[in-house]
């Protein structure tokens, strides 16, 4: 390859832009992994006869850049043939994961949803398109399409850690907006719940311990407002409802310790201090007449 090229070089000399030439430049140059130059010599190549630029070229130059890790060039190229070849899923594709390794997110995120205008329910469009909408705190649009992938047949095993995000996200909104805290965290116990019946983890037994210590104190907080009120079977509902997440607090915690020891140790030694209170209020509160 070597000494063809050295030959090629020669015939370029007198017919410098000659597109067969070129071609055989490009290719013996990508032969010998010299990436950077075959990735000049491509576009030179177009330059001369545009017709050359097929499916087969941008693959060869997205393929290169790619083996460069030039994702600059990747883009470029991706996005020009997505724009020429409209129905090819996998330029757009491409497109996508240049723009996101380049920390273009909402261009990326365009990029994946023309992929899948294309071909709908490919799997690792998807899970990018979920991976953006985790960064960009986008929770309901993570929901939608982990639904919609698990109802289709989906991995559950890939999508069960992208609720995941979605929790996380709304324990944050806790410490910003208190007083809907009973809400973020019945939300995010609800999918921490769900993504463990996909994908158990130490992470989804950990925000369900989380979770559900904290809506414990919240039932028996409501709890003792309907006795105040002498609403003693919205008390003993509530009272129940205090006792049955302490239970999985204590069912999930010891699991989930790994992801923080601190925290775990903290919430089961509110479990030892508290579940017992739980216990009292439905022996007060759920007496048979």
């Amino acid at each position: 390859a070597t000494k063809a090229l050295t030959i090629v070089n020669d015939m370029l000399k007198s017919n410098p832009g000659d597109p067969t030439v070129l071609a055989q430049k490009w290719k013996l140059q990508a032969k010998l992994h010299d990436f950077a130059q075959a990735i000049q010599t491509g576009e030179m190549m177009v330059h001369s006869d545009t017709a050359l630029a097929d499916t087969s070229y941008f693959q060869r130059q997205i393929a290169m850049a790619s083996e460069d890790t030039n994702w600059a060039k990747v883009a470029q190229y991706a996005g020009q043939a997505s724009a020429k070849f409209t129905m090819n899923a996998n330029f757009a594709y491409l497109h996508g994961v240049a723009l996101m390794k380049l920390n273009q997110a909402q261009q990326a995120a365009d990029a994946f949803r023309r992929s899948l205008a294309i071909k709908p329910g490919d799997e690792n469009s998807e899970l990018y398109l979920a991976s953006i909408y985790t960064s960009l705190k986008m929770s309901d649009s993570v929901l939608s399409i982990a639904n919609a992938a698990i109802a289709a047949g989906g991995d559950k095993s890939k999508w069960g850690p992208m609720l995941l995000g979605p929790v996380q996200d709304l324990l944050a909104k806790v410490k910003t907006d208190s007083v809907n805290a009973a809400q973020y965290y019945k939300r995010a116990y609800d999918l921490s719940v769900h993504a463990d019946s996909l994908a158990p983890s130490a992470t989804t037994h950990f925000f369900i311990g989380v979770t559900s210590v904290q809506l414990a104190f919240d039932a028996m907080r409501s709890a003792q407002a309907e006795a105040q009120a002498k609403r003693l079977p919205e008390a003993c509902v509530d009272a129940k409802l205090a006792q049955d997440y302490f239970v999985q607090t204590q069912l999930h915690m010891p699991a989930g310790g790994s992801v923080d020891a601190a925290t775990a140790g903290n919430v089961m030694n509110a479990v030892a201090q508290y579940s017992s209170n739980a216990d009292e209020m439905v022996k007060l509160y759920c007496k048979k007449k």
